[in-house]
């Protein structure tokens, strides 16, 4: 009895590639392509060069996202929209915006640079010190 084909044609790979290339995770990727998630994971696994091309499509989707920032971050910010009149609108900043530079700092140097949580609670009993965060 022959094997059933795969629903992993080339074109449900590319369609899985493009979504993931446009920040998509892997897996909800799949959906938009209309197979399952186990599907792409098990030819992920099969066939390295799809496993690269899923690698090189979420650095790419990284890299937009990045750039976006750092352009705000130096003064570049372009916000387009359309409204509900179908108007197209677009905001242009020329001043940098210090949150987006804040945020790249907090992620890339976290240990100079990320928020330091401290919470107070009250307790009528005595704490010990978890042995695994000392």
């Amino acid at each position: 009895m022959a094997r059933p084909r795969s629903v992993m044609t080339p074109e449900v790979c590319e369609t899985v590639r493009r979504a993931v290339e446009v920040g998509l995770p892997a897996l909800r990727a799949a959906y938009a392509a209309g197979v399952t998630p186990s599907a792409v994971k098990s030819h992920r696994k099969r066939n390295p060069a799809f496993a690269t091309a899923l690698k090189k499509a979420e650095a790419m989707a990284e890299l937009r996202q990045v750039t976006v920032i750092q352009r705000a971050a130096d003064g570049q910010h372009r916000q387009e929209w359309v409204d509900k009149r179908k108007v197209r609108h677009t905001i242009e900043a020329r001043a940098p915006v210090w949150q987006a530079a804040a945020w790249i700092l907090e992620r890339r140097f976290a240990e100079r640079w990320a928020r330091k949580e401290i919470i107070h609670t009250r307790t009528d009993r005595p704490i010990e010190a978890d042995p695994r965060f000392e």
